[in-house]
């Protein structure tokens, strides 16, 4: 037996393995992992010293790829990155969380020496240290440990990019505020979180509408050609010493690499927008101009700048309603400016011009506790707050010594200009999760979603409080899903759920399973069951944009259902009945379980599938959808058959588990009452009378007789009976295990169940 589930347990690995590079944290979640561009390759010493220490952990190191071969007998992981673009680093060593009741050391054991138990916790939690010499083995060992019916999830020890990659990301508090500089923990904009949706993508085009950028600067690859005013030759570079576009784009989209910082959405693209290519601004139509050739390429407007002049210049804002009318095909430009930084100077009582503005979000400027900055201006125009601080926002300089000073950083940016990029690069990362998204519903999430500070509600302090990525981000992303029968019986048709016009989306199955067809609206799919279909399969539905990758969601699907059970113990009616361990359960194979006790079923397929039940009425019962099961039976239950039917009845084939019980309230393993003597014909039943049953005469004793199949739960036999003794003829019966289950008038809480095989 042990031999045959050891098969079928590869066989289900082979084909999950085969989903592509990555692991199999359960039987449903499958972690993507891409190959990086990197030409290093990590290290874990085992035999020897090494020189180049990282971090100050000993033994642990980078180097190139070409020596991989150096370090053959020492552990070697590859470099990936994750599907948030987060570079992974997988190390020998494993946390899993077992089922209760499991026995560890025997799962361990069974691994073939690939594992070694360090810890165990009492919420059966274990830490393994695998014999592992390369990522790809980590990843084959946590496949069968994701597959093995006594693991509920399986997860790798990860190195993250984030502790040694960007090197100056700890300054960045804005990103994540730790209390690294006396400020508050947690009092950031909350965009970590939001990278596991989506750090940002490169048709999301982010208008740094300043005094030029920085093209050639290390951190900022995804800067594009652009505009400059006067000088149309320019194509947005700083024609100045002037760094503060430079700082600006650097916020909203600074590469996540080993230098430097990263930008609230660094896979998104910038556009340079050069309005001061001398040492003062262009003209108000010469703006105008520029905000209008912005417009017609980008899909935010990023604007640091502006005046408090006591009337609104029309070149200017007819620029502004154009962009918001008639840019990204009609859906409209998000517009954010600074707030201003001259509060209270010389009797400013409002947001400065454009951004007092009801069609742009003006943000004010927060320093590293939380509290509004002096500087920040406020009134019945302030939409947002993000962080300015005081003069220690670190940032992006002009390469070398043209700009602020030598470094290609400037450590003292601040103000509600630093304040404005924060908020456009969190709208770059909103549209880069559902690029369908108008000006309006961008503006009103926004602002729904940042966390209210001050008087509750807006208020001319706080607008409506401080952006919040996570959340913003979360409540527009694509909720896309994949419904179909989670059973392939014949020809299926899957659909994609909620997916708004405008993308395309590209149907692939794990482990070769083939696409009969794909609609024309790229909405549906159809898979067809044939001879070589595997017993399970994943479907995965990958949604792309402008060519660009979205979002992958997928469904596990499965030609049968297959599943495992474990009982409790428990104290029933004054008997107390042991606790079973995990073990397989089949279809159509009966499993006797002891009454009262609660039974836990658990199968990858079951989410999404309909589940009934019939036969015994259970004493209780619960599934809510998930991927689990729980029933008891009841006293009187002993040999009578518990159907569980998943997607359908009895006339389904996709599942059918079978529980029997014991009669009175017995153990597994105890003897049965009802005596069963083979016969020439067949077998002669004769029920004893003991002192359990009572007293009685062979005349009056009265009592029925069922017997059920264990193939499929049927009653195949029902008989009255008078007297204690009578013959059942078996010799037409299909070989194979049947339950006899007697019932004695008066004694009907207390079943009689016997086996008996037909061979």
């Amino acid at each position: 037996m042990r031999t045959n589930f050891f098969i079928i347990f590869l066989l289900l690995l082979f084909i999950k393995m085969n989903a592509g590079i990555g692991y199999w944290r359960d039987c449903n979640t499958f972690i993507e992992l891409k190959p990086s561009s990197s030409y290093s390759i990590f290290v874990e010493i085992k035999n020897h010293e090494e020189s180049k220490l990282i971090s100050g952990q000993s033994k642990r190191f980078y180097t190139s790829i070409e020596k991989r071969s150096t370090y053959e007998n020492d552990y070697v992981s590859d470099i990936y990155l994750s599907s948030s673009n987060d570079t992974v680093i997988l190390l020998p060593k494993l946390t899993v969380k077992f089922r209760p009741t499991t026995d560890v050391d025997l799962v361990v054991n069974e691994m073939s020496n690939k594992l070694k138990k360090l810890e165990q916790y009492k919420d059966n939690v274990a830490i393994l240290e695998c014999a592992a010499n390369t990522s790809e083995e980590v990843m084959n060992i946590t496949n069968r440990l994701a597959h093995n019916p006594a693991v509920l999830w399986c997860e790798p020890s990860w190195l993250s990019n984030i502790s040694f990659y960007n090197s100056l990301y700890s300054f960045q508090y804005y990103n994540k505020n730790t209390g690294q500089f006396g400020g508050t923990s947690g009092m950031d904009i909350n965009v970590e979180p939001a990278w596991n949706i989506t750090t940002g993508k490169s048709f999301v085009k982010v208008a740094v509408i300043d005094c030029g950028v920085d093209r050639q600067h290390e951190d900022l690859s995804n800067v594009v050609s652009g505009y400059t005013t006067q000088n149309y030759a320019g194509e947005g570079a700083p024609l100045t010493n002037n760094w503060h576009g430079t700082a600006c784009a650097g916020i909203i989209g600074a590469d996540d690499n080993t230098k430097g910082i990263k930008g609230v959405a660094p896979g998104v693209s910038i556009i340079p927008v050069n309005i001061e290519p001398v040492d003062s601004f262009s003209s108000n139509a010469e703006i105008g101009q520029a905000i209008r050739w912005a417009a017609d390429r980008a899909d935010i407007l990023s604007c640091s700048w502006g005046n408090n002049s006591s009337t609104d210049n029309p070149d200017i804002v007819s620029a502004l309603q154009y962009a918001r009318s008639y840019g990204r095909d009609g859906k409209g430009c998000i517009e954010v400016f600074a707030a201003g930084n001259f509060w209270g100077y010389d009797g400013i009582q409002n947001v400065s011009f454009p951004a007092r503005l009801d069609s742009v979000l003006a943000v004010g400027a927060l320093d590293k506790n939380g509290d509004i900055c002096s500087y920040s201006q406020r009134g019945n125009g302030l939409n947002l707050m993000a962080f300015g601080g005081n003069s220690d926002i670190v940032s992006t300089d002009i390469s070398g010594s043209s700009g602020y000073s030598s470094s290609n950083y400037v450590y003292n940016f601040g103000g509600t200009s630093a304040a404005c990029p924060q908020v456009a690069g969190v709208a770059a990362l909103m549209l880069s999760a559902n690029p369908m998204l108008t000006e309006a519903q961008v503006r009103e999430v926004l602002q729904n979603t940042a966390v209210d500070m001050g008087t509750t509600g807006r208020d001319n302090t706080y607008g409506y409080g401080r952006v919040n990525a996570y959340a913003a981000v979360n409540s527009v992303k694509l909720n896309v899903t994949i419904s179909g029968s989670t059973i392939i019986h014949g020809t299926e048709v899957y659909t994609l759920n909620n997916l708004p016009d405008g993308f395309t989306v590209v149907w692939t199955t794990s482990n070769g399973m083939p696409i009969t067809q794909v609609s024309t609206d790229m909405r549906q799919c159809t898979l067809t069951r044939t001879n070589n279909t595997p017993s399970q399969f994943t479907l995965f539905a990958e949604v792309f944009y402008q060519g660009v990758s979205i979002k992958r969601v997928y469904k596990s699907i499965y030609t049968q259902i297959s599943a495992t059970y474990y009982q409790e113990s428990c104290n029933y009616y004054n008997v107390t009945h042991p606790a079973i361990s995990t073990k397989t359960l089949n279809n159509n194979q009966s499993t006797y379980v002891h009454m009262g006790c609660t039974v836990h079923i658990y199968s990858s397929a079951l989410p999404g599938s309909t589940v009934t039940h019939s036969g015994v009425t259970p004493e209780t019962w619960s599934y809510t959808g998930g991927s689990s099961i729980t029933f008891s039976l009841p006293l009187w239950s002993g040999g009578q058959p518990f159907h569980i039917y998943v997607n359908g009845d009895a006339n389904s084939n996709d599942g059918h588990f079978l529980f029997f019980a014991v009669g009175n309230n017995g153990n597994l393993t105890s003897n049965s009452l009802l005596q069963v003597l083979p016969a020439i014909s067949g077998f002669e039943l004769t029920v004893k009378n003991n002192e359990e049953v009572g007293e009685w005469s062979s005349n009056e004793i009265v009592w029925t007789l069922e017997v059920y199949d264990t193939k499929k739960g049927k009653l195949v036999h029902n008989e009255r009976v008078i007297g204690c003794t009578t013959t059942l003829d078996t010799s037409m019966w299909i070989r194979g295990t049947y339950v006899l289950r007697v019932v004695v008038a008066g004694k009907e809480d207390e079943p009689l169940v016997e086996k008996i095989q037909v061979r």
